[in-house]
């Protein structure tokens, strides 16, 4: 379908990684299913990574264009949501949430019409802040865990579905058997046809066997597969600092050591690199042949031989199914 004919949805996040991790997990869960899904990344002014998914939400073929506040000032975004009839604020709170609202309800020509706005935050919102959402006529969803992509996705399609203008009906047409299912995009598939969990070419099972690999290395306290693109945890393992948190910096690391090599007019691949703390190593290993993708390692540096940690982490890397 013409792009100019997909309902446009704006995806905004009050962080840097939150809707572009969304986008990227509803990306790979259409893709097992449809071959449907192109995913493009836009750079704008050289400092942001827009993403954006053209998928089938409900029987509706829609674009969902994921952003940060900062990019509402862009010139690149009024292309892109000038149509856009429904913003999906993504929040950690409710207030953070209402300063979302009032920053889409602010932006100066942005939109052609004033757009649907709808709240998921993850963190419950307080009776007042439920009133104030209420009384500006803002649908407010709580969900608990904010990576439950899952959760957060059904209610953008629920929203989506119900934004979306009903085809008139025929009455000499009567009844149609129901499906059995959903539409095609979200009609879960059998059994036999499931496939095993992929993301970003990664075999999950795959990935976390990799990590079970990781933490037999001598001193490793915690690991994880990521995707640096959008700072999205693709598996994790153990501890010794915070996983996400973690995933969602290391993905900056890299990508601004990318962006330093090109302007050095390197022409070479990163194979890892190497953070000497007081009490540990921090290794990061991009994984060679997917795009994308990245080891990282946490090790007791008391307990650690750190040649042969970083050769096991080679050798993990290879191993990983592309």
């Amino acid at each position: 379908m013409d792009s100019n004919q997909l309902a446009r949805v704006l995806i905004l996040g009050d962080s840097r990684t939150r809707s572009a991790s969304l986008l990227t997990w509803v990306a790979m869960e259409h893709k097992s299913q449809s071959r449907r899904i192109l995913v493009n990344n836009i750079d704008v002014a050289g400092s942001y990574d827009m993403h954006y998914v053209d998928v089938n939400a409900g029987g509706t073929p829609c674009r969902l264009v994921g952003a940060e506040p900062d990019m509402l000032a862009e010139p690149v975004m009024s292309a892109l949501v000038r149509s856009t009839r429904l913003v999906m604020l993504l929040a950690k709170s409710a207030k953070a949430g209402k300063a979302l609202a009032d920053l889409v309800n602010k932006a100066p020509g942005l939109f052609r019409e004033k757009p649907q706005l709808v709240c998921i935050c993850s963190e419950k919102p307080t009776p007042a802040e439920s009133s104030v959402f209420t009384a500006e006529g803002i649908p407010l969803h709580q969900v608990g865990d904010a990576m439950n992509f899952g959760s957060i996705w059904r209610h953008i399609r629920d929203a989506i579905v119900s934004a979306s203008p009903k085809p008139p009906q025929n009455p000499s047409s009567g009844p149609k058997k129901p499906l059995s299912g959903n539409t095609p995009a979200d009609r879960p598939v059998t059994a036999a046809q499931t496939p095993t969990p992929t993301t970003k070419g990664i075999n999950m099972a795959n990935a976390a066997d990799s990590l079970t690999t990781l933490m037999t290395i001598d001193g490793a306290l915690g690991g994880l597969i990521a995707d640096y693109a959008s700072g999205m945890v693709l598996a994790k393992t153990g501890g010794g600092v915070n996983l996400d948190v973690a995933a969602a910096g290391n993905s900056e690391v890299i990508k601004s050591k990318m962006k330093t090599m090109n302007a050095l007019g390197l022409k070479e691949n990163i194979e890892d690199i190497l953070i000497t703390l007081g009490t540990q190593y921090h290794i990061i290993r991009p994984v060679l042949g997917k795009a994308g993708i990245f080891i990282y390692l946490v090790l007791d540096k008391a307990k650690a031989n750190l040649a042969m940690a970083r050769f096991k982490v080679q050798d993990v890397e290879k191993s990983l199914a592309l």
